[in-house]
């Protein structure tokens, strides 16, 4: 409460809570773990959130589809819709190193233009 007295704050996602359960108490209370990836897509060269190992079919459905969709944006030169299709890929599924290549690149060619 910021009086001196030592009471500490406990941050979530720029959110301040009085103590951890307070937060776990809260309707807002999500933490994302790093439990769905798998040993073998675990990297220290990139972040990775969640493998494909553990995506449903709906999930794979999905990635799969916005892959396609990002392909065509970038062959039509529709960088600003390819950027916003490769963040929404690495949402879904982020252990592929090409994928998190061609998003800076695609972030690289925003800025410059």
């Amino acid at each position: 409460d910021g009086d001196g007295d030592g009471d500490e704050v406990f941050t979530v996602d720029s959110v301040n809570y009085a103590s951890p359960s307070d937060f776990v108490m809260s309707p807002s209370a999500t933490v994302e773990t790093e439990t769905q990836v798998c040993k073998n897509h675990m990297s220290s060269k990139m972040t990775v959130r969640k493998c494909r190992c553990f995506l449903t079919k709906s999930e794979k459905d999905q990635y799969n589809i916005t892959l396609l969709k990002l392909k065509q944006a970038e062959e039509s030169g529709d960088t600003e819709k390819a950027w916003n299709l490769a963040k929404k890929a690495l949402a879904i599924c982020s252990d592929d190193i090409t994928l998190h290549i061609q998003a800076m690149k695609l972030t690289v060619v925003r800025i410059e233009e």
